[in-house]
């Protein structure tokens, strides 16, 4: 089972259903090395679903055969920042010496999530990580949140190699982008939103991205 990391807003936004879009880098660092140099030439079917999109220099006859993290009518879950009720336990050394520790979740409790974070005595409870061997609620990365636990599920419909500023109008407000907006300022806030996940491919290095295109499922149509 494939997990897709989103952040917050997206996961709301996805959730109310204005988001059904979503670009990613997956596979493509060498591509973006120099991305000007590239293009789309082609794609691989496997069973009538894509698998690789090539991607050719423009300028030499050499190729690179792409694979997408998700195919079109492939289903994943949603990994999200989560809380968990639990403690840590010491787990062996490291070849440095350093004490290794593990997460132990106490499954009897309910996970919380951004939306309705655990509370003590009417506020906000969240212990950090350094309180080892605290029985409590931790913030838990992402990483760590199984498909078991997860509360929103997507189905890929759609799947493109496109240049990160190909985006359309359209297309950002199928990102999540609010409506209203002139044209400069979706292309802005979009470029603000990117900017702010993608540290290393800003939007104003145009890199080649796949551009999903997805649905919200439920629990029972992900199995």
């Amino acid at each position: 089972m494939k997990g897709a990391l989103f952040t917050p807003d997206n996961i709301r936004a996805t959730a109310e259903k204005r988001k059904t879009q979503t670009r990613r880098l997956d596979g493509l660092k060498e591509i973006n090395q120099e991305p000007d140099k590239w293009m789309s030439t082609g794609v691989k079917y496997d069973s009538g679903k894509i698998e690789f999109y090539s991607i050719q220099q423009s300028d030499t006859l050499d190729f690179a055969l792409i694979k997408p993290r998700y195919k079109i009518g492939e289903k994943a879950y949603i990994k999200e920042a989560h809380y968990r009720y639990g403690t840590w336990v010491k787990n062996g050394f490291s070849k440095s010496g350093r004490q290794k520790w593990t997460f132990e979740a106490m499954s009897a409790t309910p996970v919380k999530y951004y939306d309705d974070p655990p509370e003590y005595e009417g506020k906000s409870l969240v212990l950090p990580n350094t309180k080892r061997e605290t029985i409590g609620w931790y913030l838990r990365s992402p990483l760590f949140l199984p498909a078991n636990l997860a509360r929103y599920f997507i189905k890929i419909t759609g799947l493109l190699p496109q240049r990160l500023q190909d985006i359309t109008e359209g297309d950002i407000i199928a990102e999540g982008i609010e409506t209203g907006l002139t044209k400069i300022g979706y292309y802005y806030a979009f470029g603000q939103l990117w900017n702010s996940i993608n540290k290393t491919y800003p939007y104003e290095s145009n890199p080649w991205v796949w551009a999903y295109k997805y649905e919200l499922v439920n629990r029972q149509q992900y199995k």
